[in-house]
């Protein structure tokens, strides 16, 4: 049986995009997270998995959560630790996955989730 721990669309002191507004943005940003931890915890054990889940309480959300077999201690002490360390803020790899084609807009100084397309 597999069972899994939500991690979240986000590091916990970001800002993420907010839920049903832009459902590719969301999951860009929960991509950026997998990838993210990946690189702060390394790859995922055999029998753990990190995936983008669509949430349907409160209107419908993306987040990242981590999938896990049960009785399989070293998937399970992974999804744990993606849980536990899960980052307060993006990292620079991040930053660049999240901006790639983007540039910020100008303003209000919180630009990590405010873009306008390039070839727009």
């Amino acid at each position: 049986m597999v069972d899994y721990i939500d991690i979240g669309p986000a590091p916990y002191d970001e800002a993420c995009t907010p839920a049903g507004r832009n459902p590719q943005r969301e999951r860009e940003e929960c991509r950026a997270l997998r990838n993210q931890l990946r690189r702060l915890l390394g790859p995922e054990p055999k029998g753990a998995k990190l995936t983008v889940k669509y949430a349907y309480t409160g209107g419908g959300y993306y987040e990242l959560v981590c999938e896990y077999e049960d009785g399989n201690v070293e998937a399970m002490n992974y999804a744990l630790s993606c849980e536990r360390k899960c980052p307060a803020k993006w990292d620079l790899a991040a930053l660049v996955e999240l901006t790639a084609g983007r540039i910020p807009i100008q303003g209000d100084g919180a630009w990590s989730n405010h873009y306008r397309e390039v070839n727009s």
